[in-house]
């Protein structure tokens, strides 16, 4: 896993690292029980203080989305994939709620918009 800081970003260093552990998770960069970084060797590479990185850290923690074992290191959590898979799935039903409400509001039936899923789908 990469992560690459802006000094010139308005957005704090530490906000900076905890939203690209996230996107990584999102994308499956970074498994479950994938180990980061330690906060010393990220403080190195991104030329920032160990404070930062282990704000961050703490706060990836608080949120359930990586497990610190002492002696070992810091891990991503399996609770956090579930969460995201939760909401996954609650944004995908929204939007599959309101095709279909659309669909009904301008009278195309339940073929219609199979097919025209069928057709987004190749």
């Amino acid at each position: 896993m990469e992560i690459i800081i802006s000094f010139k970003s308005s957005v704090p260093i530490y906000e900076q690292i905890i939203n690209q552990v996230k996107d990584a998770v999102l994308k499956g960069d970074l498994k479950e029980g994938e180990i980061l970084p330690s906060v010393r060797g990220l403080a190195k590479d991104l030329g920032v203080g160990i404070l930062t990185v282990q704000k961050a850290y703490d706060a990836l923690q608080k949120d359930k989305i990586i497990e610190s074992v002492k002696g070992k290191g810091n891990f991503v959590r399996c609770e956090y994939f579930n969460k995201i898979e939760d909401e996954q799935i609650q944004i995908f039903e929204s939007h599959a709620e309101e095709l279909v409400l659309e669909a009904k509001r301008r009278g195309y039936s339940k073929d219609d918009v199979l097919k025209l899923i069928e057709i987004l789908f190749e």
